[in-house]
């Protein structure tokens, strides 16, 4: 059984991945997502690190600013990998 991340490096890098602070999604079992209106707290973050569950932040803070961006890949094409390997 994996062993969860410490609770001091989930903090530290909460900031940097963390936009809007007042909700967070959670996807469910059939795929889609809920949004959940609470923050998300380290508990949250822990089980998506061991992969019990999936969340999302949004990005869009609530003064409307990005603090960050995301790529998400999904495709196994050789051409794909290529473009990940580079990055």
């Amino acid at each position: 059984m994996a062993k969860p991340p410490p609770l001091a490096d989930l903090l530290r890098v909460l900031p940097y991945f963390l936009g809007r602070r007042d909700s967070y999604a959670q996807q469910l079992r059939d795929g889609k997502y809920r949004t959940i209106r609470s923050p998300i707290d380290t508990g949250v973050l822990t089980q998506h690190c061991m992969g019990e569950l999936t969340a999302a932040t949004y990005p869009l803070t609530q003064d409307g600013k990005v603090p960050y961006g995301v790529i998400d890949f999904d495709s196994k094409t050789p051409e794909t990998q290529a473009l990940i390997r580079a990055a």
